[in-house]
């Protein structure tokens, strides 16, 4: 894990600001928290710029739940890219 880096925080995406005893990081809303590094999943070793692409905004709950079922079925339950999943809830992967 490293500055800048992609990670998952109560299932929504956050970027990592500083590393110390605990993980000082970005919200989407724009808040930043200390958290422990238990609590995070990371997801990708960036450099990440902008949280607004994994912002799920416009993606209904069933839309994504259709979306993690599928990849769960093609790719097994841990091997889904974040690229394939945006792909599936039709966004532009950039």
């Amino acid at each position: 894990m490293n500055i800048k880096c992609l990670v998952a925080y109560k299932n929504k995406p956050a970027l990592v600001k500083e590393i110390g005893e605990k993980i000082s990081i970005f919200l989407a809303d724009s808040s930043e928290v200390k958290v422990r590094e238990k609590d995070v999943t990371f997801l990708h070793p960036g450099p990440v710029g902008d949280l607004k692409p994994f912002a799920l905004e416009g993606c209904s709950e069933a839309k994504l739940e259709e979306a993690w079922e599928l990849c769960r079925e093609l790719y097994g339950e841990d091997a889904v890219t974040l690229k394939e999943l945006n792909e599936l809830l039709d966004n532009d992967w950039t």
